[in-house]
């Protein structure tokens, strides 16, 4: 975990609940949401 600057793994609850955020808000523009806890090797390419 020393890459992660969550400090901790990434669970499926916080991938949910970033999508359940964004399905409840009134409004949103094209938006692009990272939930990979700070792990560079995740980020999009």
């Amino acid at each position: 975990m020393s890459g992660n600057l969550l400090g901790r793994e990434v669970l499926a609850q916080d991938v949910a609940q970033s999508f359940v955020t964004l399905a409840r808000a009134e409004a949103t523009t094209a938006v692009v949401v990272t939930v990979d806890g700070g792990n560079i090797a995740a980020a999009l390419r």
